[in-house]
């Protein structure tokens, strides 16, 4: 890369790597996470990360994405999540569908203001994950393990790409291939479990003294 950069501004005459050809990487599957880690993260949260991990287990919104949203990009009333086009990854504005659940759990926060993310999230959000007992986060294991559960209950790979973001459907099915234990779990848990309506109610009520903002 950079001896082509080089050459397109004429400081050195050929590229001397030219002609290499590229190693092949091959990666292993995205990691994601069991519903009952998602659970004891979603007990432990505070109420400040609580909104950032339900964006990510329950939209599959990337980290980066979530980090750039506001709360005026959560439209209650229209059930969408609007990611702009500034905070894509893309590069192109998208909606995505707020489930019953990820409904259920932002409810407490219907009207506040400002940016979602809270001061020093990234330290706040570790220290949950550790009340939590997980000590192996996956980079966006969230959003993958959003992506994993959607396709085994709804198999329906076109309208996943469309929620996350993606170019390519093809793209979309290769990296949400889990293994067979991954599926059962989250065809069970996805209706019934974590990430059910009737959980987050129950323990919505101990959430709600401080979530509006100032």
């Amino acid at each position: 890369m950079f001896f082509e950069y080089c050459r397109q501004r004429g400081w050195v005459q050929v590229n001397p790597l030219a002609d290499l050809s590229r190693a092949k990487v091959v990666s292993g599957p995205p990691g994601i996470l069991t519903p009952e880690q998602v659970a004891r993260l979603l007990e432990t949260a505070s109420e400040k990360t609580l909104p950032v991990f339900c964006l990510g287990a329950f939209a599959g919104l990337r980290s980066a994405e979530i980090q750039r949203l506001e709360w005026c990009h959560v439209k209650s009333d229209e059930r969408l999540i609007e990611v702009p086009a500034t905070s894509s990854k893309t590069a192109s504005r998208r909606f995505v569908t707020i489930q019953p659940n990820l409904a259920a759990w932002l409810e407490p926060y219907r009207g506040h203001h400002g940016p979602i993310c809270p001061p020093n999230h990234f330290r706040r959000m570790i220290e949950d994950r550790r009340a939590a007992g997980i000590t192996d986060w996956p980079s966006n294991g969230l959003r993958h393990s959003y992506a994993s559960y959607h396709l085994a209950a709804f198999k329906d790979a076109p309208a996943l790409s469309l929620e996350l973001g993606l170019s390519r459907t093809q793209k979309t099915a290769r990296r949400k291939r889990k293994r067979d234990m991954h599926y059962k779990a989250g065809q069970a848990d996805l209706t019934h479990g974590v990430i059910s309506v009737e959980e987050p109610k129950k323990r919505l009520p101990t959430r709600q003294r401080s979530t509006k903002s100032a």
